[in-house]
């Protein structure tokens, strides 16, 4: 697993993994605050109070080296669309990235969240707009804004993205049609034998031809 430090010195160690599923955010030191998808434009990521619905519940599965988080509410991804800076606003959009869980040392499932190999970690703006916001380890200073807690809802629905990341070749199945079969015949007369000064025999020459035609289809078998 990658670090949050700085990319200079060794990673974070990983002290737990972090089981694939369904997940409530809760920020450990807000009472009743959880990461949520702003219903106002399906985008804007925020802290919230607690209610249950679709649009606090994230999906976490394994992506490269880190995790992806999604929506459950639009399916879509826990991202950032400007430039990785301190201050960065998260959103969430079609497109996934990975990010880095690292486990609190002091209270159980509780989790640092942030870009990897870099000192950003997800914190809660509280000017006013309570955005979720990308802010490094220094501008913290040893604050509890960039903890979470992860409450486990349920796993990963069966029909996810995440379930098949990479999709099998549509099985084929063969199929040979019974042979067919097409016969000519030409038939040529030769009558030279009866005239004049001839052998006085008629000649008959058939000549029979087989052309025999196999078809074979490649039917798409439906999975």
């Amino acid at each position: 697993m990658l670090g949050l430090s700085d990319p200079t010195n060794p990673p974070m160690e990983q002290i737990r993994d972090l089981a694939p599923g369904i997940y409530k955010i809760e920020n450990a030191s807000i009472p009743d605050c959880v990461i949520d998808l702003s219903g106002v434009d399906n985008k804007t990521i925020i802290g919230f109070s607690a209610h249950g619905w679709e649009n606090q519940q994230w999906e976490i599965s394994p992506l490269g080296a880190g995790y992806s988080i999604r929506s459950v509410h639009t399916g879509n991804y826990v991202t950032i669309e400007s430039g990785l800076a301190n201050g960065t606003t998260v959103v969430a959009n079609p497109y996934p990235v990975s990010w880095v869980f690292d486990a609190s040392d002091c209270k159980e499932d509780v989790w640092k969240i942030g870009w990897p190999n870099n000192a950003l970690l997800f914190a809660m703006d509280k000017s006013g707009s309570r955005h979720i916001l990308l802010q490094s380890d220094d501008s913290l200073s040893g604050s509890c804004d960039s903890l979470w807690r992860l409450v486990k809802l349920g796993p990963i629905a069966s029909d996810s993205p995440h379930q098949s990341s990479v999709r099998n070749p549509t099985p084929q199945e063969l199929i040979i049609d019974p042979p067919a079969s097409t016969t000519t015949a030409d038939t040529i007369i030769d009558a030279e034998g009866l005239k004049l000064g001839g052998n006085g025999e008629l000649a008959i020459t058939t000549t029979t031809t087989t052309v025999t035609t196999t078809v074979t289809k490649v039917k798409r078998v439906a999975v």
